[in-house]
């Protein structure tokens, strides 16, 4: 096992991935009540194309099918949820897709460790018939017609397809109706049993407890069961080329003022340390000039071409990196010629070192203030484990990051990269 003790942060972490492959990460928090764990594996909405294990010929599978997996794993044997299995131990359980990942969380202060130890079993414990898959199809495909009135969710998804031309990152990780209703038992055992091998997953816990008997308990669950050796998951990503796939496009939707989005497109890199990193420095561009005490934004609001719906997010999956600009707006041309401008001529732009030194100190602020729930600690460590990097390395990181090499991504900006979106409500019949 490998032991870290971060004294700066008054904290030690515990990692050993055990025979099986499973990465176990703990970091006990005695002077807290709560324990947190997250129980995740790196399969989520983009891996759609890969050789299923004991297979030889590769399989695309339908969108959304990790997300549907998600949501079967609670199905067991005799009827029997495990989420009320959780509820009946009062402990809050849950559970989340993304692009690229699939977690199943946990959070209680009484019964945590035969509530870890059900996680782990449930978790490891595919129970999937037809009548299940039926019943989940029509369940999701509610979900996804309730998902298509959301406006925001409608932009961020829009953007994305529009961004990209091959890369599965354009599929909704909800999938589409037509694509759900082709789901079968045997795609979710293909996905299941080459994506949820303990050493495609990790496994996360955070609070008051005992590092010993944890770790214990974990080791003894896993010793119990049998996991054949996989190697390595054969995935298939295409080729993606640098520029978006469309530069500008609309709909009528459920809007009362126009909502307008804008995604920025940066290049595919499989080295995804540095890619984080990357997607860090993007950020810290971002919050200079679009944060609400940015210049850019401070701008933007005195014209009145944005009101405080105004937001910016960071997308890192992997190897690929964008960012998206949404908002409402009376003005959405207007908004949207200008955003593309001010964008493009940023490299123009002089920047203030004092600022920057100001973003750099806020930063190691709010990971400061992160660390401080087991929430943010667990999610700390889900996020940027995929990318090589410690959690506790972040400051040093942020650190290291040059005025230099945060302004030098503007000269990556330019009108191949830039997709626009716009939701207008409905022309009154």
């Amino acid at each position: 096992m490998i032991v870290k003790e971060y004294k700066k942060y008054n904290e030690i972490v515990y990692k050993k991935t055990l025979s099986n492959g499973l990465e176990v990460i703990l970091v006990p928090k005695r002077d807290f009540q709560k324990i947190f764990a997250v129980f995740s594996t790196n399969f989520g909405g983009m891996d759609l194309a890969f050789i299923p294990v004991g297979k030889k010929n590769k399989v695309i599978q339908p969108s959304g099918i990790a997300h549907f997996l998600e949501h079967v794993l609670f199905k067991m044997p005799g009827g029997i949820d495990a989420m009320q299995v959780f509820d009946d131990m009062g402990i809050n359980s849950n559970a989340f897709t993304s692009h690229d990942k699939t977690g199943y969380l946990i959070r209680g202060t009484e019964n945590f460790l035969e509530a870890l130890e059900y996680l782990l079993d449930y978790v490891q414990m595919p129970y999937f018939t037809d009548k299940i898959v039926k019943t989940e199809q029509g369940i999701i495909t509610e979900e996804i017609n309730m998902y298509l009135d959301e406006p925001t969710m409608r932009i961020y998804n829009k953007l994305l397809e529009n961004t990209y031309k091959n890369c599965y990152l354009k599929k909704d990780v909800i999938g589409t109706e037509e694509e759900i209703k082709r789901i079968t038992k045997t795609d979710l055992y293909n996905a299941y049993y080459t994506f949820y091998h303990p050493s495609n997953m990790r496994l996360i816990v955070t609070g008051n407890f005992d590092v010993d008997e944890y770790l214990e308990l974990i080791q003894n669950n896993q010793a119990k069961k049998t996991f054949k050796n996989i190697g390595s998951i054969k995935r298939f990503e295409p080729y993606e080329p640098k520029k978006v796939v469309v530069t500008e496009e609309s709909e009528e939707g459920n809007v009362n003022i126009p909502l307008v989005g804008l995604s920025v497109k940066f290049e595919e890199n499989k080295n995804l340390r540095e890619q984080y990193i990357k997607a860090l420095k993007l950020s810290m561009l971002l919050e200079y000039y679009f944060s609400n005490s940015g210049e850019i934004y401070e701008k933007l609001l005195d014209q009145e071409l944005i009101n405080r719906s105004f937001s910016y997010y960071i997308n890192l999956h992997k190897s690929y990196l964008s960012f998206h600009i949404a908002g409402y707006t009376r003005k959405p041309e207007v908004l949207l010629n200008t955003l593309q401008t001010t964008l493009k001529n940023l490299k123009r732009r002089k920047a203030n070192e004092e600022r920057f030194k100001m973003i750099k100190r806020m930063n190691q602020g709010a990971f400061i203030k992160s660390i401080n729930s087991v929430e943010g600690i667990t999610y700390g460590y889900l996020d940027i484990a995929t990318y090589g990097i410690d959690l506790f390395e972040y400051p040093k990181i942020i650190n290291d990051v040059k005025l230099e090499d945060v302004f030098s991504l503007t000269a990556e900006i330019n009108s191949d990269v830039i997709t626009t979106y716009t939701i207008n409500p409905k022309k009154s019949k």
